[in-house]
């Protein structure tokens, strides 16, 4: 007869890393979109929307149940007057769940991973490329999960 355990990520890995082991199930939420991005025809519906269906095509599956970890993702904007046709973007996700705070003895939701990618295009091609940020960005966390569990 064998004896197993469970497998746990290892402790060679960074924190942020190690938090992503096993998840399999999530809650998906996006921040309010800032309003030139909006202005440009982002909508929180698609956003929601892409980063569902990216997680899903990575095994994770998305549920309503309070209890689970959070993905949120949050983009920010930064315009510059001597660059009047460019934005600059930035896309971020992370992952909120439960932890024990030891200093506090408390456990708490707190953000135990964050990815963010940076980009500046013309206003134009930024409205194609936010779809692409959320797939980058769901894709690192996706990335994070395969490379702390074993399957």
């Amino acid at each position: 007869m064998a004896l197993t355990a469970p497998v746990l990520p290892s402790r060679a890995l960074p924190p942020d890393l190690r938090s992503l082991s096993g998840l399999s199930h999530v809650r998906v939420s996006v921040d309010a979109l800032p309003p030139n991005l909006r202005r440009m025809g982002v909508t929180r519906k698609s956003a929601v929307a892409r980063l569902s269906n990216r997680l899903r095509a990575g095994d994770i599956e998305i549920v309503e149940d309070q209890a689970m970890p959070l993905v949120l993702l949050r983009f920010e904007e930064a315009l510059d007057v001597s660059a009047p046709r460019a934005i600059g973007f930035s896309a971020t996700i992370s992952l909120e769940q439960s932890a024990h705070v030891d200093r506090i003895q408390q456990r708490l939701r707190v953000p135990t991973f964050h990815h963010t990618r940076i980009a500046l295009f013309d206003q134009e091609e930024a409205v194609k490329m936010i779809p692409v940020a959320i797939e980058l960005v769901v894709d690192h966390l996706l990335a994070g999960v395969k490379a702390t569990t074993m399957r």
